[in-house]
């Protein structure tokens, strides 16, 4: 029988180093970051940013790529499509990056995977939105689980420990909101599940009870919540422990200390699937943990792991395009990348333009999310 082999991130990333502080003749190499540093999703932009940039601080602190430095450029997108479109042109025949991170957001990305795709340069992206890598662009490399990652993984979860074969969909009408409903339509006829009805909401909304109450007289085995604020799934969460309804809620992605700053004792129990939880194990998450407050004086969130992940993918395609690096070879070592373990997980983008396709499942126990799987 044969043992697939997993590359460690420790193990692949060695090769990139030189020790000592001065750097190589040749000129640097040029990496991009477009992101909202700035604007309603600025907290995304600059938690990516910081990942993204300590991985490359950290390699240019040990003389960089086989004595190249290489320079990060990072524009602010604020959000807005048409500067993200700006932001790539300019990083592209200007700054003369060969591959980057771009972007944050769900639309935004669509905008400029055509500009990326246009130039053929690579670019990494967190986005959970699953038409961004199948908008007819090879260049575009999804380094978060998609929706329908999650969505399965729960799914799978719930047969296993609860039998489960009915549930409740609740979304709201935005454009994630739709997508991740529609996701868990997917999943539910993928696994054989009855959805019983698929409720909405605008995420504004205050007051839920008309929705929750069709619910309740359905009595599915369990509420599915699919909304893009942790603000609104807490008041959710809320209205339902007012209301009596005490089945299992099911949920994606989400920024637990949020969701439980909104929901208080009523996110207790609630299962979520995660790309990470905690940061004590294994050893790389850990590590990683220590060096990110050391340099950002803060705790690691997800969002720093997304970056540095995304930086850990380019940087290992910088190293096995070497001595010729140029954008094509780096596509081509990018689409080489199999089987290797960073920090979320194992990748493999020889298969598919989304790297990691699992993610891990945890329970709200005490305010606090608690791996379970």
């Amino acid at each position: 029988m044969k043992t697939k082999r997993i590359a460690t991130l420790s193990f692949l990333i060695a090769g990139l180093f030189i020790v000592g502080s001065a750097f190589g003749q040749e000129p640097p190499i040029k990496i991009g970051f477009i992101g909202a540093m700035t604007g309603g999703s600025a907290v995304l932009g600059q938690r990516c940013s910081e990942g993204f940039k300590l991985y490359w601080d950290e390699l240019n602190e040990k003389g960089g790529l086989r004595g190249r430095k290489v320079d990060l450029i990072i524009d602010d997108d604020e959000a807005l499509a048409g500067k993200a479109v700006s932001a790539a042109k300019k990083q592209i025949t200007k700054d003369n990056i060969v591959c980057g991170f771009a972007t944050v957001n769900t639309p935004v990305t669509m905008a400029v995977v055509p500009i990326f795709q246009e130039y053929a340069v690579p670019h990494v992206t967190q986005v959970f939105g699953p038409t961004v890598t199948k908008m007819g662009s090879k260049y575009v490399f999804r380094i978060s689980p998609t929706i329908d990652a999650y969505v399965e993984t729960i799914l799978d979860w719930g047969l296993k420990n609860m039998n489960l074969k009915n549930m409740a969909i609740f979304s709201d009408t935005g454009g994630y909101g739709k997508d991740v409903g529609e996701a868990w339509e997917r999943g539910a006829t993928k696994f054989g599940v009855k959805v019983v009805t698929h409720e909405k909401c605008h995420l504004e909304d205050k007051d839920f009870t008309g929705q929750l109450l069709k619910m309740k007289g359905l009595n599915p085995q369990a509420v599915i919540l699919a909304m893009g604020w942790e603000t609104t799934m807490g008041l959710v969460v809320k209205d339902m422990k007012r209301l009596g309804m005490g089945m299992q809620i099911l949920t994606g992605a989400l920024e637990v200390a949020k969701f439980v700053e909104y929901g208080k004792e009523a996110t207790e129990g609630v299962i979520l699937g995660l790309p990470i939880v905690g940061f004590d194990e294994p050893k790389e998450r850990a590590e990683l943990a220590k060096r990110f407050k050391a340099k950002y004086g803060k705790d690691i969130v997800l969002h720093n792991v997304w970056g540095y992940d995304g930086a850990s993918v380019l940087g290992i395609a910088l190293e096995r395009s070497f001595p010729t690096i140029t954008r094509e070879s780096i596509y081509k070592a990018i689409t080489s990348i199999s089987n290797v373990r960073l920090i979320q997980g194992v990748f493999d983008f020889a298969t598919s333009q989304d790297g990691i396709r699992r993610s891990e499942v945890a329970k709200i126990i005490g305010g606090k999310a608690v791996k379970i799987q």
